[in-house]
């Protein structure tokens, strides 16, 4: 799967992956990883480019949003989980971003949210660390 020119115009990243599968229930799935090596677009696009920023503003409805702990074999990554509505197709968004690696993410999940203080953390420490972001 590609990533559109313009959004990766748009994002500046300096590292993607994308890919897209169907389930055994006939459900599309897509996933999309980006990094941000250090540097100070990094804090910027983690505080403006968030699913309750972005689809509402190209017309999604939000309808939830709950955060959650996943568990992939050994590992743990928090997301938050949004519910959006798109002309009447539902979509489910699980949106997760943490410095470092996916294990840091999981200390990060029991240090709170990425929507309040620690957009603030995020932003003292641009330029230090990768960004990523599921």
């Amino acid at each position: 799967m590609q990533i559109p020119e313009a959004a990766t115009t748009l994002l500046r990243f300096n590292e993607s992956r994308a890919i897209a599968w169907d389930n055994d229930a006939g459900k599309d799935w897509n996933l999309f990883f980006f990094e941000w090596l250090p540097g100070h677009n990094a804090a910027l696009f983690i505080k403006v480019r968030r699913p309750e920023i972005c689809l509402p503003a190209s017309g999604n409805i939000a309808l939830s949003a709950t955060p959650q702990l996943i568990r992939l074999g050994g590992a743990s990554l928090s997301v938050s989980a949004y519910r959006f509505d798109d002309n009447g197709v539902l979509l489910h968004i699980f949106y997760s971003c943490w410095e470092g690696t996916v294990t840091e993410n999981a200390q990060q999940a029991t240090q709170g949210d990425w929507t309040g203080s620690s957009k603030a953390s995020i932003w003292n420490h641009r330029g230090r660390t990768n960004f990523n972001l599921l």
